[in-house]
Formats: structure tokens, C-alpha cells, sequence
């Protein structure tokens, strides 16, 4: 029997494949690494993501994102799927602001739960290709409140577009655990392919 996250994440692959040859469309391939508040050498969990954007036009866009975790050593893997809609605004000729509001799924071996996320951020343009993703917060809560969940991070990140069809990027961050406090430093290394 396959698992509801493995329908999920079959259903995102299904969607990209299906939408391959569509004008507007961005899939997004991230793996990183989640370090502990005490010392950087050591891992928290390994992490991958999978996204599909859509633009919408006029500042609109929508995102379809299947996320897994793994701990550091042996264990359970957990997967995030959730849909966002994204309104992005130019504030002048290099730097925009974006924010996002959106719902998804927590798979866990202990329980599944639904959860709201925002996101807000601001790029710059510097040049040659590079962008600076300035800042990028994420907010995560549960509906569920007999389970607190809040997944929180803060960070930054650069991205170079190699070509008209090619980004690689890097960010860092920081993680917040359900009770806000500094959990650890995220590192995430990924690529932009623009169909």
C-alpha cells in the first residue's frame, strides 16, 4: 500500500511531467541540511524539495511543493506537501517583494496534520546574472491545536541564472522550533529550471 505521501508526491511528479512543455513554468530541485544550535558539524536532518511555479501573470503566481525529512542517522522520513499563491511587486527597477499564503499536509510517522504557511521575502537584482534573495521568512502553524506545531525560519541567498533556462542557488537560514526558539542553521544548495 502506498502511503498518502507517496500519493502526493506522485501527483507533483504527475503535474510537472504533465505540464513540461507549458510557457510560464518554473520546477525547482533543492537538497540541504539542517545543522544544530550548538554546533554547526553536526546534522539535525537532511531534507529534499520538489516545486512547481506557475505564473499567472500580473504578479501572480502558484506553487505546488512536496518537501521530505530524514534525521541524520537511521529513521523515519517525514514529507510536507503544500500549494501556495504567491503576489509579487516590483519597488523599483532591481528589487521586488513578495508574499505568499498557503495551505498544506504534514506527513509524519507519528500523525498527519494540516497546516497554514506565509511566506515573505524581498530580491534584488545585482547584475551578470546574480540575484540576492534578501530575506525569505516562512511561517508554518497547525490547525490542530490539541498538536502545537509552528515551523518557523528566516533567511538569505543567492541565485545565479546561468542561462535563459538554468538558475543554480544557495541559501541559509535560520530554524525556529514550536516554542520560537533558535533550533539550528539550515544550508540548501538547488536548481531553477525555467520551461
Amino acid at each position: 500500500m502506498i502511503p498518502r505521501c507517496g500519493i502526493a508526491f506522485c501527483l507533483c511528479l504527475l503535474s510537472l511531467s504533465s505540464a513540461a512543455h507549458a510557457e510560464g513554468l518554473t520546477v525547482s530541485l533543492e537538497a540541504g541540511s539542517e545543522r544544530t544550535a550548538a554546533d554547526f558539524s553536526k546534522a539535525l536532518l537532511n531534507y529534499d524539495i520538489v516545486s512547481l511555479t506557475k505564473d499567472a501573470g500580473n504578479g501572480l503566481s502558484w506553487t505546488l511543493q512536496v518537501q521530505n525529512y530524514r534525521a541524520r542517522t537511521s529513521g523515519a522520513v517525514s514529507w510536507a506537501g503544500e500549494g501556495l499563491v504567491t503576489y509579487r511587486r516590483a519597488m523599483g527597477e532591481n528589487t521586488s517583494l513578495y508574499a505568499s499564503l498557503g495551505g498544506g499536509e504534514r506527513f509524519a510517522p507519528t500523525r498527519d496534520f494540516p497546516y497554514l504557511t506565509v511566506r515573505l521575502g524581498a530580491d534584488d537584482t545585482l547584475g551578470s546574472g546574480f540575484t540576492w534573495n534578501a530575506l525569505n521568512l516562512r511561517y508554518r502553524t497547525g490547525f490542530d491545536q490539541r498538536y502545537p506545531y509552528h515551523s518557523t525560519t528566516a533567511g538569505t541567498g543567492l541565485t545565479y541564472r546561468t542561462d535563459r533556462d538554468v538558475a543554480i542557488y544557495g541559501r541559509v537560514f535560520a530554524a525556529f522550533d514550536t516554542g520560537y526558539r533558535f533550533a539550528g542553521t539550515g544550508v540548501g544548495l538547488g536548481l531553477r529550471f525555467f520551461l
